[in-house]
């Protein structure tokens, strides 16, 4: 069985290894210049994508990518080991944090907590509101968005949600503060 399993593990990485990298590029680089592109243009440039069209440097180190790739290895306790050539990186979760800008709590941080009290009087159209289990019926418009955003951007379920959880209303909360 383990042998079987290593003959396995060697075919994808020698599959892996005869797969070609693309060299850095996304796409064709004189798109930008055909007709009816303004938009996409003005689009790419709103959110800050317009190197993609315009940066003609091709620095990709190809054998140190797929190493990377190749190489990595889930501890138990959620960190990650990477050997690429001699050296072994190990990232545990604030220091993979601090390479992405990504804040280390989680959806999992959210569960439990609560809006303020006066939140939900805030944001509904009866004075009377409870914390949990608002309809999106009885939230003020700019709070129906709010709600949409949250459970379709933030939070996003797999069913159709048109009742806001104590989680839905602290996000809402801090988003509106914010």
């Amino acid at each position: 069985m383990k042998a079987k399993k290593k003959m396995y593990k060697e075919d994808i990485v020698d599959n892996l290894m005869k797969q070609k990298v693309l060299n850095g590029r996304v796409f064709d680089y004189e798109i930008i210049s055909k007709p009816g592109m303004c938009t996409i243009v003005d689009a790419l440039e709103i959110q800050s994508q317009t190197h993609l069209f315009t940066n003609h440097t091709h620095v990709l180190h190809e054998q140190q990518v797929r190493d990377f790739y190749y190489n990595f290895e889930f501890t138990e306790d959620g960190s990650i080991n990477i050997r690429v050539g001699d050296r072994i990186l190990y990232l545990n979760k604030e220091r993979l944090g601090e390479v992405l800008n990504v804040p280390r709590e989680g959806i999992r941080s959210l569960i439990g907590k609560f809006c303020s009290k006066g939140f939900p009087k805030e944001c509904g159209k009866l004075t009377k509101l409870n914390c949990v289990g608002i309809s999106k019926k009885l939230l003020k418009g700019y709070y129906q968005l709010l709600f949409e955003f949250v459970n379709k951007v933030l939070l996003p379920r797999s069913e159709k949600r048109t009742i806001a959880s104590a989680t839905d209303l602290f996000v809402m909360e801090a988003l509106n503060t914010f």
